[in-house]
């Protein structure tokens, strides 16, 4: 039980950091280059 709420736990985090990844490329479109220089 405690394995499979840690694999399910893995699977929450993977998924939030893909969404916080797709966000981060959408502020860079809406942004431009300027933005790429700011987010580095």
């Amino acid at each position: 039980s405690i394995i499979s709420r840690r694999k399910f736990h893995q699977k929450e985090f993977r998924n939030r950091n893909a969404s916080n990844e797709e966000s981060l490329e959408g502020i860079k479109k809406i942004l431009g280059s300027s933005g790429e220089n700011l987010l580095v």
